[in-house]
């Protein structure tokens, strides 16, 4: 038997995390699978499904900001924590891509809303506050520690370059159709309207669309297996909600199918 101080405590500490982080992620799967039909069912109480009689509230800003920062943080955290990786251009672009989303969601987003004292449920902050802190970890240690390295050019690859174009189509539409939500009432207009303009000509929740192509991007450029997982749940909490979000758009508005919308894929669902 070696002597206790000839253990290499560090690895050990390291194999041991490893094996948590594969049930972690074995246990994100299975609850992004039963999480599609679930919501295809039953509305999360926010937006405009909002509920009060999900219990308590807090203020749609403040909230918004608390359950997306921790994807910022602890990408950021596992990306400097002593990893090489971040010195290549590879990991220097998807770092950008994903710390710039998260920037945008988690700080800028809630300074631009035109109601940033609404209410929403404070069981929908706290789920996804949960959700957004084991993604960031899942994500961020996998691609700087867990997962196979990517080649020093694999920046220059086809691929590479494919999914980074897919991400920043995803990224502007995103951008563009909360840009258009946004601005759908005048100063002092009230209730609901129909968004008209860009992607929202084909589909009822564009926004919805632009962050699955998003995030499809990423995952292909950083041939991430916690990327893909990251697509998986994208899909899977968007989706439902952008079909819910359709049959409300249907019912408040008596000319809505006339204008021949799919959910959120255009052409497809």
């Amino acid at each position: 038997m070696s002597p206790l101080w000839n253990i290499d405590l560090f690895a050990y500490i390291t194999l041991f995390e490893e094996e948590i982080y594969d049930y972690l992620f074995l246990f994100f799967l299975f609850l992004a699978a039963i999480t599609f039909p679930l919501l295809l069912v039953m509305d999360a109480p926010y937006g405009k499904l909002f509920s009060s009689s999900w219990g308590p509230t807090v203020r749609t800003d403040i909230g918004w900001i608390i359950q997306e920062a921790p994807a910022f943080f602890l990408f950021l955290w596992f990306a400097l924590k002593g990893s090489s990786r971040l010195k290549e251009p590879s990991y220097m672009l998807l770092s950008s891509m994903f710390l710039g989303h998260y920037l945008q969601r988690a700080f800028i987003f809630p300074l631009l809303m035109k109601t940033p004292g609404k209410p929403t449920s404070l069981i929908v902050v706290l789920s996804a506050f949960g959700w957004n802190v084991i993604n960031g970890y899942l994500v961020g240690r996998g691609l700087f520690h867990f997962e196979a390295k990517l080649s020093r050019d694999w920046y220059q690859s086809p691929i590479f370059i494919a999914g980074a174009l897919c991400w920043l189509c995803g990224f502007v539409i995103n951008l563009h159709s909360d840009h258009i939500l946004r601005n759908l009432r005048k100063p002092g207009e009230k209730g609901y309207k129909i968004p008209h303009g860009g992607l929202f000509r084909w589909v009822s929740c564009a926004n919805y669309f632009g962050e699955m192509v998003e995030w499809s991007g990423w995952a292909l450029a950083s041939q991430s297996l916690a990327g893909a997982l990251f697509v998986f749940w994208t899909v899977a909490n968007l989706l439902p909600r952008a079909i819910r979000y359709h049959q409300w758009y249907i019912q408040k508005f008596s000319s809505y199918v006339t204008l021949n919308r799919k959910a959120c894929i255009p052409f497809l669902i």
